[in-house]
């Protein structure tokens, strides 16, 4: 069986398809309201080179000492600083344990954004601070160990924007519904197809005891005196008619049976006796 003919019994057993789609849908809703939303929270900072007078040597001299003023490498050793275990620790110190973060960039800007998933507004929105204070922290660090703690040197952050309300993402909650959505569809046109293969084997089941109470109604059939069928059709054999007496006629021994009782008592009584009748049977 393909799909055309599943779709085909699914239209044909319309009855079975509509209420298991129905449940199905209702319980994909009560499933989907079950599902806890998850709550988003993002900020972007940006990096900036440190403004200096260019006719001060000692400023240009300090500021080209200073490695991280690519801001592309501050940036990546940021980035895989977040993915670490040091950061991780230090969220679950904050009691953002079961938070999700990323701090990524598409590295042809000067920008680094963060993102966080929690179960709940507050922990979005505090665990987004955290990581902004990480990211000022961690660049400030760096360039202390690169150059020294000369702040003036040093690669600016600008919070260019924050959350302070978290937002709210259904996808989930959408997601489990288009799911559950799906699995109605295929368990209705299962039903369906089941229905049908039920009801197939029912009438084929109902035909067939119907042949075989119609055969065994039949009465047995006798072949030159022996029983060769119970209850079961046997094709009629060809008719003839074949003289079991020997081959002589018997009208010629009735005869001269007749003429010799006749001579012997009178009688003209021409039946024949019993032992004539037993020797003159026929097979039909």
């Amino acid at each position: 069986m393909d799909l055309w003919e599943a779709i085909v019994i699914a239209f044909r057993r319309w009855y079975v398809v509509i209420p298991t789609l129905v449940i199905g849908l209702i319980l994909g809703q009560v499933v989907a309201n079950s599902v806890k939303p998850v709550y988003r929270a993002d900020a972007t900072v940006q990096y900036r080179q440190p403004a200096i007078d260019q006719t001060d040597e000692e400023a240009v001299l300090a500021v080209a000492g200073n490695p991280y003023t690519i801001v592309t490498t501050l940036i990546d050793a940021t980035e895989v600083a977040s993915r670490g275990d040091l950061l991780a620790i230090e969220m679950r110190e904050q009691g953002y344990g079961d938070v999700a973060y990323s701090a990524t960039s598409d590295r042809r800007s000067p920008l680094l954004v963060i993102q966080v998933e929690a179960k709940s507004p507050a922990d979005a929105v505090g665990a987004v601070e955290a990581l902004v204070e990480y990211v000022q922290r961690d660049a400030a660090e760096r360039q202390t160990q690169a150059i020294g703690d000369t702040p003036d040197y040093f690669v600016e952050i600008e919070v260019l924007d924050q959350a302070l309300v978290a937002q709210t993402d259904l996808t989930s909650r959408t997601r489990t519904r288009v799911l559950m959505a799906a699995v109605a569809i295929v368990f209705a046109i299962a039903g369906a197809v089941a229905v049908e293969s039920l009801i197939s084997h029912l009438r084929r089941r109902r035909e067939g005891d119907d042949g075989e109470a119609h055969v065994d109604d039949q009465p047995g059939v006798v072949w030159f005196g022996l029983p060769v069928s119970a209850g079961q059709a046997v094709p009629a054999p060809p008719q003839q008619l074949t003289a079991i007496s020997g081959g002589s006629d018997w009208r010629e021994e009735r005869i001269r049976d007749a003429a010799i009782a006749a001579e012997s008592d009178g009688n003209d009584d021409l039946r024949p006796t019993g032992s004539e009748k037993r020797r003159t049977r026929w097979a039909r």
